[in-house]
């Protein structure tokens, strides 16, 4: 015969489990612009940058973190670091130092809007990908109104998953950057670009594991249903 105490166990379990279920239910098709790094995040500081090889196609960036990072550019040149002193942003300050990584370009496809595009590849796919960034904002895209910067990642086939302007002002500022970022409900992110004229980018947040909160929740309801049964077969 059941308890009061263990129909409570029951209901509690069963609201816990309930909520599980409606996270996954939510979050298998969430993804979200983020403002800052998610909890667990690997950084890559570009603290090293100076001793970067750009004469490849790549580079390998992630030493720093353990993991298999390249990054590319497109429609400009890869630099890590001020190329002569500072990197011009103009309405949005300049950066100086060693300290980032960069694309020293404008346009790669000017007619269809694309502009310079800096480009991260994980080996091992992410839930999370985000920088602190910066651009030059006084570019037009086609002749047209200038456009914030675009933050974009892909999966492992090259699919688009998620997409955004981001606006960026700094004004006059130097070494100053916003943060942004795509986080997903599932480690997906193969790719992370990065475009804009001449845009720059430091600390690199990479999130390769589970959000806590998740696993947590999980355990919860985990030890609810035990505790349920084990009343149950008490009884």
């Amino acid at each position: 015969m059941k308890t009061m105490q263990t129909y409570k166990l029951d209901s509690l379990a069963a609201s816990l489990f309930a909520a599980v279920l409606a996270l996954a239910a939510v979050s298998a098709a969430q993804a979200a612009l983020i403002t800052s790094p998610n909890p667990g995040a690997l950084q890559i500081t570009f603290d090293d940058s100076a001793s970067y090889d750009t004469s490849g196609s790549s580079v390998q960036i992630g030493n720093s973190i353990s993991q298999n990072v390249l990054v590319s550019a497109a429609g400009g040149t890869l630099n890590f670091g001020a190329p002569i002193g500072a990197w011009s942003l103009a309405d949005n300050g300049e950066w100086t130092g060693a300290s980032f990584v960069g694309v020293d370009g404008d346009f790669q496809n000017e007619p269809q809007g694309i502009a310079a595009s800096l480009f991260f590849d994980l080996a091992s796919p992410a839930f999370s990908v985000g920088a602190v960034m910066n651009f030059d904002p006084t570019f037009t895209y086609g002749g047209g109104l200038p456009l914030p910067l675009y933050i974009a990642v892909f999966d492992s086939a090259g699919t688009l998953l998620e997409d955004h302007f981001v606006p960026v002002a700094t004004p006059n500022a130097i070494n100053q950057g916003l943060f942004y970022g795509i986080t997903l409900a599932t480690p997906s992110i193969a790719r992370f670009e990065v475009s804009g004229p001449f845009a720059v980018l430091d600390n690199l947040s990479v999130t390769p594991v589970p959000e806590p909160g998740t696993g947590v929740l999980v355990l919860a309801a985990m030890g609810a249903l035990g505790a349920a049964t084990r009343r149950r077969s008490r009884a």
